[in-house]
């Protein structure tokens, strides 16, 4: 069954919008814009609490994705905004960890295509590194491995990611090495770190 994430969204910008003023949040109304987010945070949660790793990751997608948007519309000087973000990409990072050995190959596939697919967001930034982390702990054979690299590959290519931006190479750079060395051995992964 497919979640609906306009009940959840709809809650979000609702309490954004009461604390925006033409359309952007001042400094003093930023913690009360966010309230319907971290509502929907304790929903997404409960799910993880209750065993639903797929549920928790749909719900918190909203929360990123309204978040992301918040950002660019707000002061978030106090960095209350920034952290809810963060806040819920632990959650998903606890969805991955906690039930990667517990789905099902079908739910792994699933899960994995839906954080490659938030990765693309353009506005999350940095922040793509820690959902490319947690797909790490989704990617289980050749195939899951592929899609993580080429998304990968894609963001080097699209976004002009090279080896200036040191961030981001060093980061991807150490998630390609805990999947070599899973797949390819010690060996293999020793060879890659002495070459990057």
């Amino acid at each position: 069954m497919q979640l609906k994430k306009e009940p959840f969204v709809k809650l979000i910008r609702s309490y954004v919008k009461m604390h925006a003023d033409r359309g952007f949040v001042p400094y003093r109304n930023v913690s009360g814009s966010v309230q319907g987010a971290e509502t929907v945070l304790r929903i997404a949660g409960q799910a993880l609490n209750e065993g639903d790793s797929l549920r928790a990751v749909r719900v918190g997608f909203c929360v990123i994705e309204e978040m992301a948007d918040l950002l660019q519309m707000c002061d978030d000087s106090d960095g209350i905004v920034g952290g809810l973000i963060e806040e819920t990409l632990g959650l998903i990072a606890a969805a991955t960890a906690k039930t990667s050995d517990t789905l099902s190959s079908k739910e792994k596939r699933l899960l994995l295509d839906m954080i490659l697919k938030e990765t693309r967001l353009g506005k999350l930034g940095d922040w793509r590194i820690s959902l490319l982390e947690s797909a790490v702990h989704l990617v289980e054979d050749a195939g899951t491995r592929q899609l993580w690299e080429d998304c990968v590959r894609k963001f080097e290519d699209q976004d002009g990611i090279n080896e200036w931006d040191s961030y981001f190479t060093r980061e991807v750079a150490m998630l390609k090495y805990r999947l070599i060395e899973r797949f390819d051995g010690q060996q293999s992964a020793a060879d890659y770190l002495r070459a990057n």
